[in-house]
């Protein structure tokens, strides 16, 4: 006689994977990681051809380069000449830190919260309970979602308190104003303070408001936010300076900028629609009745003595070289210069000169066509290689270079005379007046950049 446990039993089939439950829940679990698995390589491998599209690696190297900005809260000593690496350091102290303040805070307003639940008061014995049940069962994701959308909900966004008919108000006699984006807190209250130039209730220096109005005779405020605003800032000079008035705030009557200041004139379509605006809101204030200006004569000028005479200077100027003084290019002239213009991105050969200046620009925003002007770019190594002098400042200067990348990761080759690559910055990186010292005397500029330059 045969036995249950003797009967020969059914063997693995591939249809078991999805139909017998012993099987099912692994089968699931590999599929989803499998799945995984390709998503997060197809992330990774698309990630690398984008970079390598750029020009960039896929390394950690960048962490070993200077960083170019600020923290102002740090554990450990860093400025904006440290690496990426000790940012990133300085990042993971200051969450240790929070973490811990933040545990000590929980800590102490737990044990209060407890002690206070076993109070002989009804009331405050009552409000501990809720207190800690409340926070106790209530997860904390919930909690989390909460407070998002109070802060995005029902907090004003930051132009609501702007305008003369504000819809919101400001807190703390009208200095913060808490939005859904941000907490905006004054830097100067100079609303309360332009009688005394007051950091809160610490005076800074009198002596500089007896200067305005002894050299200045009065005050413009500009930007100002609402006609509240205004009154306030105009009661708050006090008797030794003159209010001539009160600018609101308006895009229209503001001109356009960007990086490295400005937006040319020339690309502003509506700048006349802008300047006829300004026009008519300083017509409002007490500068449209103020006294004719005071002329004064002025000393004849010196003769110079024509040291450029028959000498040609090749100018660039276009939408990306401009960053030029007209009183540089007059001297130029009355030394006996002649200029002769000529276009970067237009033009495929510099004119015939003696010798080439490239001022300052946005050559960052046209590398495209900066790029493709190969014929330029050997007419200038041309002129490099007969050994004529070339002056390049700023722009004109990462001009010259190897390669210049935006602040998009867009990469371009440029002229190559100067070994080297600049990357465009997404704020300033360094602002300074500079000087060095030559056998003819001292040569003093200012520094501005937006850019950092890696040389050989």
């Amino acid at each position: 006689m045969a036995l249950a446990s003797d009967m020969p039993k059914a063997g693995f089939r591939p249809s078991m994977l999805l139909y017998d439950t012993r099987y099912r829940s692994l089968t699931i679990q590999v599929v989803v990681l499998m799945l995984f698995m390709a998503g997060v390589a197809w992330l990774v491998d698309n990630t690398v051809r984008n970079l390598a599209a750029l020009g960039k690696d896929f390394n950690y190297g960048f962490l070993w380069q200077r960083s170019g900005y600020d923290i102002s809260q740090r554990l450990i000593e860093y400025s904006s000449d440290s690496t990426h690496g000790r940012a990133m350091l300085v990042g993971l102290l200051n969450t240790f830190l929070v973490s811990a303040i933040g545990c000590v805070v929980a800590t102490v307003i737990g044990v209060i919260a407890g002690v206070l639940r076993l109070s002989k008061s009804w009331i405050v014995a009552r409000l501990m309970t809720l207190y800690v049940e409340v926070f106790r069962n209530i997860p904390l994701l919930m909690w989390i979602l909460l407070f998002y959308a109070v802060v995005t909900e029902a907090m004003p966004p930051p132009n609501a308190f702007r305008g003369d008919d504000a819809a919101s108000s400001m807190i703390l006699f009208d200095s913060v104003a808490i939005t859904n984006r941000y907490t905006a807190v004054p830097d100067l209250l100079f609303s309360r303070s332009l009688g005394s130039l007051e950091l809160g209730y610490v005076s800074l220096n009198i002596n500089l408001v007896l200067l305005i109005a002894a050299v200045v005779g009065g005050v413009l405020a500009n930007r100002v936010a609402s006609v509240r605003h205004a009154a306030m800032l105009l009661d708050s000079m006090g008797p030794d300076l003159t209010g001539f008035g009160a600018v609101f705030s308006d895009p229209a009557a503001t001109l356009p900028d960007r990086h490295l200041g400005l937006v040319q004139a020339s690309e502003v379509t509506d700048l006349d629609a802008r300047i006829d605006a300004m026009a008519s809101k300083l017509s409002a204030t007490g500068l449209a009745t103020l006294p004719p200006a005071v002329l004064f004569a002025s000393s004849p000028a010196p003769t110079l003595p024509l040291l450029l005479a028959g000498q040609r200077i090749a100018v660039a100027r276009d939408t990306a070289f401009s960053f030029m003084y007209s009183a540089n290019l007059d001297l130029l002239r009355a030394l006996g210069a002649e200029l002769r213009f000529f276009s970067p991105l237009a033009d495929t050969a510099l004119p015939e000169v003696d010798s080439l200046y490239l001022p300052g620009g946005y050559p960052e925003l046209h590398l495209d066509r900066l790029q493709t002007n190969r014929a330029m770019d050997k007419s200038i190594r041309a002129h490099h290689a007969a050994g004529r002098p070339i002056l390049a400042e700023c722009g004109g200067m990462l001009y010259l270079l190897e390669t210049l990348t935006d602040a998009e990761g867009q990469r371009a080759e440029m002229v190559g005379l100067l070994p080297g690559q600049a990357v465009m910055q997404p704020r300033l990186t360094a602002l300074a007046l500079q000087a060095v010292q030559l056998p003819e005397g001292e040569l003093r500029g200012h520094t501005f950049h937006h850019s950092r330059l890696e040389t050989k």
